[in-house]
């Protein structure tokens, strides 16, 4: 998938002169809908994508982790919730109260919840 992407948006740039990134939405949504499927691996690519393309949008850290968990993996949990709460740090696209409650969220995904 990462591969795919990486290809059609070289051939933007190409023909347009600019990189155009996915829409947030649409690799989140990409990324819940394969998850929900439970193609655990290709939801983390989606979210790879989100965090490559939206590097302040601190739930594509988190998201990642958690595909992690639910295929049984720890490798690289740790290293994605802090790069989600040094995302978050650097954010402007939460209100404190998301910023808060996403917090809570880390946290509490740390601590096994």
């Amino acid at each position: 998938m990462i591969a795919l992407y990486d290809e059609k948006q070289a051939a933007v740039k190409e023909a347009y002169g600019m990189s155009m990134p996915w829409d947030l939405g649409v690799l989140n949504g990409a990324g819940w809908r394969l998850f929900n499927q439970k193609d655990y691996q290709a939801a983390i690519q989606c979210w790879e994508l989100l965090g490559r393309e939206y590097p302040h949008y601190a739930e594509a850290f988190y998201f990642q982790a958690y595909g992690l968990k639910e295929m049984g993996k720890a490798e690289g949990v740790k290293e994605l919730i802090q790069k989600a709460r040094e995302a978050l740090k650097d954010s402007n696209l939460y209100t404190e109260e998301e910023r808060e409650e996403l917090i809570g969220d880390l946290d509490s995904f740390e601590q096994g919840g």
